[in-house]
């Protein structure tokens, strides 16, 4: 193994460097390796001692619950994916939100909100007002 983090890929350097060893003796990512199962049994660990996924779901259960049926919305988790009317209207709320602070991204009529794991409540609770107050205007301004 190199120190860069670099590999051998071709076969006479691998023979020059391991001898007549598997060129694929460092294993993979996806290979099961003992360390990174444990890493990753105690991540999983971690998420559920701690609840996190049952925290992700309320934040995205806030947020759902902010558009106040103003838009038809589908959430996993805390990661909620908001159908507007249309391309122009996604747009729009993605401006005004971001000029109320809130980074959103968009796909076509989608508003997706992608809140950081780690909020806190009183930074959920300024976005989902600030949320409310914004598709309640994009929405008066579409129907005006």
């Amino acid at each position: 193994m190199c120190a860069s983090g670099g590999y051998v890929t071709h076969k006479a350097l691998n023979d020059l460097v391991y001898g007549k060893q598997n060129p694929s003796l460092h294993g993979s990512t996806t290979g099961g390796n003992p360390a990174s199962c444990v890493a990753a049994l105690q991540a999983l660990l971690a998420l559920e001692s701690q609840g996190i996924a049952n925290r992700q779901t309320q934040i995205g259960a806030q947020l759902v619950s902010s558009i106040d049926g103003q838009a038809s919305c589908k959430q996993a988790g805390s990661l909620v994916y908001v159908t507007l009317k249309n391309a122009a209207q996604a747009d729009a709320m993605k401006q005004a939100l971001s000029e109320a602070g809130l980074l959103v991204a968009t796909r076509g009529q989608e508003l997706h909100l992608t809140p950081p794991l780690m909020i806190s409540d009183s930074e959920l609770a300024q976005a989902c007002a600030t949320l409310s107050k914004i598709i309640k205007q994009v929405n008066v301004k579409e129907a005006a």
